[in-house]
């Protein structure tokens, strides 16, 4: 490959690089917010295309964007940022910090930018924030202290070396505070407002961020069960939790994968989850397959049986948006009719 780029969409937001294309050689990487591109080239220098106040024109920090290890981007956002050597960052677009700050960090390993705030940590886990003084945008440094950067719904969450997690950008009730010791894990929903934390004894720790605040995320009858919980997988909207007796913890919005009620009894043995925007898949130790969530985004999979190989189809979330009513039995359907459910479980083929 010669490392050349080809675009093809809405021209205004990228679809058309004609005016750099003479740039585009020796492409390394190549991120995009909402409307923009940007190309690492192998020399270290940055070619941007796109909307132009989004950051597809970086001119005015040109001559800042070089020596680029790597570019971070928000996919929903319209703002750049490019990770230098020797703790540096430069910001273009549409980003409250522009141009080029140094952080003091000798390196940086880990970045996040949320709320019109960011967070870079090195390898060896210190930490530098931004935060705003009365003679313009500024950083400070806390050594030895970060092990990982999550982006929140308009924060930071860090997680420190301690077990303890700091919120950068939010005020965190006392409650949330006092719950958040000896974590081991963060996760957070792809739409940043549900999260959790897996502590070291194999609780966890759920909250969401809401205007209104922050508040409690799982509902009690939830909460109960979460312990013991070896993985989580999460989705746009929701989480599952797989336990150690190889059963599933679920909670969020219900149609796209936070209810699970409706296959409750099909997840045991579980050994695995995975998840995509809106469903989950859990696949238990015999090798079969339970899945849950939209049906249009994979919690009804019998279109895959015969490339599965036998199936037997069980009844799941339904094909349509609305919220399935837990509780209610699956009428039983006439002879010959297909179940009107979603989701089902995925056998092996049987040896002969």
């Amino acid at each position: 490959a010669d490392r050349s780029v080809v675009t093809w969409g809405q021209a205004a937001s990228g679809g058309d690089c004609s005016a750099v294309r003479h740039q585009l050689y020796d492409v390394q990487e190549i991120q995009s917010n909402a409307f923009a591109f940007a190309a690492l080239r192998a020399d270290g220098s940055v070619v941007t295309w796109g909307e132009d106040w989004m950051g597809g024109d970086s001119s005015s920090v040109r001559l800042e964007l070089q020596d680029v290890l790597r570019i971070y981007s928000r996919r929903h956002s319209g703002m750049f940022a490019a990770i230098k050597t020797r703790g540096r960052i430069v910001f273009w677009g549409n980003a409250a910090h522009f141009g080029e700050i140094n952080t003091g960090l000798s390196n940086i390993a880990h970045f996040i930018y949320a709320g019109g705030r960011w967070a870079a940590a090195s390898e060896d886990g210190s930490l530098a924030l931004s935060y705003r003084s009365i003679d313009g945008e500024r950083c400070m440094q806390v050594p030895d202290c970060a092990l990982k950067l999550v982006h929140c719904l308009d924060c930071i969450a860090i997680l420190q070396k301690n077990g303890e997690v700091l919120f950068w950008g939010r005020a965190i009730p006392g409650w949330l505070r006092n719950e958040l010791k000896n974590v081991a894990q963060l996760r957070v929903t792809r739409n940043a407002s549900e999260c959790a934390a897996i502590r070291s004894d194999g609780s966890v720790v759920t909250w969401r961020f809401r205007s209104t605040g922050v508040h409690v995320g799982a509902r009690r009858a939830v909460r109960s069960q979460l312990r013991n919980i070896k993985q989580i997988q999460r989705n746009d909207c929701g989480f599952a939790a797989l336990r150690e007796d190889g059963s599933v913890v679920t909670w969020g919005t219900s149609r796209f994968g936070g209810s699970s009620s409706i296959v409750r009894t099909q997840l045991k043995d579980v050994v695995c989850i995975q998840a995509n925007n809106l469903a989950f898949a859990a696949v238990r130790c015999d090798g079969s397959v339970v899945s849950w969530g939209w049906s249009h985004a994979g919690g009804d999979s019998r279109h895959v049986q015969e490339e599965l190989g036998r199936a037997k189809v069980r009844t799941a979330a339904p094909k349509t948006k609305p919220t399935p009513k837990c509780g209610k039995k699956t009428p039983t359907s006439t002879a010959g009719a297909r179940p009107k459910a979603a989701s089902r479980v995925l056998k092996k083929p049987s040896k002969t």
